[in-house]
């Protein structure tokens, strides 16, 4: 006999195919090792929290536990590829506030701002047929290239945040402050620092 309050539980608005098509995950990351036909149900409350909780959009922990809340086929988020969180997130969007996403426009020449209306499931379907293969040659060497990580990607984020607040300080800060060569010697460091960071990206 079924529960009154069967009809009252969320319910998957949409089902989706990944566009790495699991080429990067085993049984750990997605249940089975699944990567098609996943339920996508929409938010609920605490996930709409989670959402304007600064703390832990900065830290990534809001978009990884969503993801958890609205897809529990994935087990790890954190492990997810870019352009598969990317696709995820648009899929979730759809889930609980349907297909159109209001746009607000201005033309650059006369100022005038416009309401439009973006299709979210057209632009899952720019996600069709997505390059999963990554290689090039050169010289006698091949290069197997893998996609950068959901954790890897926030970790390098925050990495590049903190430099950019460090260099806004340090730029802001008056020749009585800080003496003009050292403020300049301080940012040419930051800067390396940011170069860095991108070339470990």
């Amino acid at each position: 006999m079924s529960s009154f309050l069967q009809e009252y539980q969320r319910q998957p608005k949409l089902f989706i195919d990944l566009p790495s098509r699991g080429k990067w995950y085993n049984d750990t990351i997605i249940k089975d090792a699944n990567y098609e036909q996943l339920p996508v149900f929409g938010m609920n409350a605490m996930d709409e929290i989670m959402f304007k909780t600064p703390d832990s959009l900065y830290s990534g922990e809001s978009t990884a536990e969503v993801v958890r809340s609205c897809i529990p086929s994935i087990l790890d988020p954190w492990q997810l590829v870019g352009y598969d969180i990317d696709y995820i997130l648009i899929a979730i969007r759809i889930a609980t506030y349907g297909d159109a996403m209001p746009a607000e426009t201005m033309c650059p020449f006369c100022a005038t701002r416009a309401e439009n209306e973006i299709s979210l499931t057209k632009m899952l379907g720019g996600f069709a047929n997505y390059e999963t293969d990554f290689t090039f040659d050169l010289n006698d060497f091949t290069f197997h290239l893998s996609p950068i990580t959901y954790t890897a990607n926030t970790k390098f984020s925050l990495e590049q945040y903190q430099n950019e607040r460090a260099m806004f300080q340090i730029d802001k800060l008056t020749d009585q402050e800080m003496d003009f060569k050292d403020k300049d010697k301080e940012l040419k460091k930051l800067y390396a620092i940011g170069s860095d960071i991108n070339v470990r990206m």
